[in-house]
């Protein structure tokens, strides 16, 4: 949305001056909540706006075999740049979520035809 409703936290500078590296994964993201008050007040948008539009973009407009949901990045990527683009449908990615912390692991994996 323009201007969004919410930020991408791992995007943001964190507080702390380490990072934080779990299992190999750098699991840091901005953790000073109090600075996010009001950020979402720009966007004019009514929550049925917003919900219609959420439908509009997942049952219309989003392509599930080229498409990647990229939480970390605040946008989507192209299946072929995560490696998860072959055997689509043997391999269960009908809509592929990437982990914001493990990015090499779909969490939509889960998804198959019957839902």
């Amino acid at each position: 949305r323009s201007p969004p409703i919410l930020p991408n936290l791992q995007g943001m500078m964190a507080s702390t001056k380490e990072r934080v590296i779990v299992d190999g994964y750098d699991c840091t993201y901005f953790d000073r909540i109090e600075e996010l008050r009001g950020f979402g007040e720009r966007n004019t948008e009514s929550l049925g706006e917003l919900l219609v539009a959420f439908f509009n973009l997942y049952g219309h407009c989003f392509f599930f075999k080229d498409t990647c949901v990229s939480v970390r990045e605040g946008r989507f990527l192209h299946k072929e740049e995560k490696g998860w683009a072959d055997n689509w449908e043997r391999d269960r990615h009908y809509i592929s979520i990437e982990d914001p912390f493990e990015t090499t692991h779909d969490l939509g994996r889960v998804v198959d035809r019957e839902g």
